[in-house]
């Protein structure tokens, strides 16, 4: 299944339980939104900081959290990126990080 989704864009919420709750792979379309949760002015940025790693990286490690079934492709042109991307599925979010994400929406 893949479905628009990420931090503040969640309407297929619904979906998601639905794929998680039958071991459906659920690709979540724009997992960045369109790269505006990785800005340095992201609501993440200070998160990001405090922790030590890129908005980007949260914003993947909170979709990773989400579900096992979660499968984000987020585009990108370049190694490092991709490398970067890749270090999200080691990030830990711990239980006042996730609440603070799950507060944003659009």
């Amino acid at each position: 299944m893949q479905n628009l989704y990420n931090l503040v864009e969640r309407r297929s919420e619904d979906v998601l339980k639905y794929c998680t709750q039958e071991g459906i792979g659920f690709i979540p379309w724009f997992p960045l939104a369109t790269g505006a949760l990785a800005n340095a002015d992201s609501p993440l940025a200070a998160a990001a900081k405090q922790l030590g790693v890129t908005p980007s990286q949260i914003a993947l490690a909170w979709l990773l959290k989400k579900s096992p079934v979660m499968l984000p492709i987020p585009g990108t042109s370049k190694v490092d990126h991709l490398e970067s991307n890749a270090r999200s599925a080691l990030l830990e979010l711990d239980d006042r990080l996730i609440g603070q994400l799950e507060s944003l929406t659009t």
